[in-house]
């Protein structure tokens, strides 16, 4: 007779002889996060195409950005995947803890059972795993995973499997305000913005970190970018491609700004006509608005003044917004905003002239971008007033 101890003829299953199942996470989605977008690296010009989840994966390898509102917890899903099939009901425990245990995710006890994959759904942190509380951007964030069977959970430790990431997480103001949030603008403004979380910080931010790109001022540029972040792929504008810049910073961290035109104009009857100044002194360029007060652009250390029909700012708040200048106003400080753009000059110096303009200027804000079409009101075509200073 056979051994008692030996299988029975036809019961034998090699795969049911591994007791010890290899785990890796696969795959990693966020929950919860602002739709974001990208410039696609493969056309020239670039499309713009959505990021989707998975946001990381193993193999083939995936790894892209995310957003979140400051102040706020991540929550994902997890794909995990098993060396083997296992033919029964297999639980297992998973957690992850990150470098300084800031983000470590809740513990979960998990099956798998005739199938070598499971989705773990809505993974939290533990309770002080919320993002710190400011505008900026975390570079490096790495989940270390960790497995062990949940029968043994307190009698054995974890084992550590495959890590995710590093994950980039941008975070953002307030709930984004425009509907294609690009990682280009992003990147730019969490940057510049990196540890702030005050409204009127963040913008100032935005100024000064444009300014100091140093990108080209073309204020001789005959049209409008129609998308804003051309200056940044192109590294040149004119002063409504640097307002409608900005605005596309703040806006896609949560800022509501707009674009605002300043130039001069003045009422008669039904009819509103563009004023423009005629500075006598420099007869080689009879027609602009004159810009006074001689600064430094973003692209030139020099001061100069420059002569204009027109110029563009962002307006955040009660602030005025001017990166192709370096300026940052309260709208209080109106006399000083205006001489800056619109008050006649001379060749002695800036607002030596004791005579004002007639009129001030039209401060125009714009609902969402600055066209070459929406830059002024409805005008009367072909008749300007032209105001001379001698």
């Amino acid at each position: 007779m056979p051994n008692s101890c030996d299988p029975e003829p036809g019961n034998v299953h090699d795969e049911l002889m591994v007791t010890n199942y290899i785990l890796s996470v696969e795959e990693v989605s966020f929950l919860g996060d602002h739709p974001l977008f990208k410039d696609s690296a493969l056309t020239n010009p670039p499309i713009i195409v959505p990021i989707t989840d998975p946001v990381w994966r193993r193999t083939p390898a995936k790894n892209e950005a995310v957003a979140y509102t400051r102040n706020s917890p991540y929550q994902m899903n997890v794909l995990v995947k098993s060396s083997h099939v296992p033919f029964h009901d297999f639980q297992y425990r998973i957690d992850a803890i990150t470098e300084g245990n800031l983000y470590n995710s809740q513990g979960y006890t998990r099956h798998l059972a005739f199938s070598q994959y499971d989705t773990v759904k809505a993974i939290d942190p533990v309770s002080w795993g919320h993002f710190p509380d400011h505008v900026g951007v975390i570079d490096s964030l790495r989940f270390h995973w960790m497995v062990n069977k949940a029968v043994a959970y307190g009698e054995m430790g974890f084992y550590f499997i495959n890590p995710s990431g590093p994950h980039k997480i941008y975070l953002t103001y307030d709930k984004p305000k425009l509907d294609t949030v690009n990682t280009l603008a992003l990147e730019k403004i969490c940057r510049y913005a990196q540890n702030q979380n005050i409204d009127t910080a963040i913008a100032h931010s935005g100024v000064t970190g444009a300014f100091n790109e140093h990108w080209d001022y073309a204020p001789e540029k005959t049209f409008i970018f129609a998308d804003p972040l051309d200056v940044i792929r192109l590294q040149t504008g004119l002063c409504a491609d640097y307002a409608n810049l900005l605005a596309t910073y703040y806006r896609s961290v949560g800022i509501a700004s707009k674009p605002t035109v300043i130039f001069n104009s003045v009422p008669l009857g039904d009819t509103t006509f563009l004023l423009h100044w005629i500075y006598t002194e420099l007869p080689t360029f009879p027609h602009g608005c004159v810009l006074t007060d001689p600064l430094p652009t973003c692209d030139n250390p020099v001061s100069i003044s420059y002569l204009f029909n027109y110029h563009a700012v962002c307006r955040m708040g009660v602030y005025f917004c001017d990166a192709a200048f370096g300026l940052f106003k309260p709208s209080i400080n109106y006399d000083a905003w205006w001489r800056y753009y619109l008050y006649p000059a001379t060749l002695q110096g800036p607002w030596q002239d004791p005579e004002p303009p007639p009129v001030p200027p039209i401060y125009r804000d714009i609902s969402y971008l600055i066209t070459s079409q929406n830059l002024y009101p409805p005008l009367s075509r072909g008749i300007v007033i032209n105001h001379y200073h001698p």
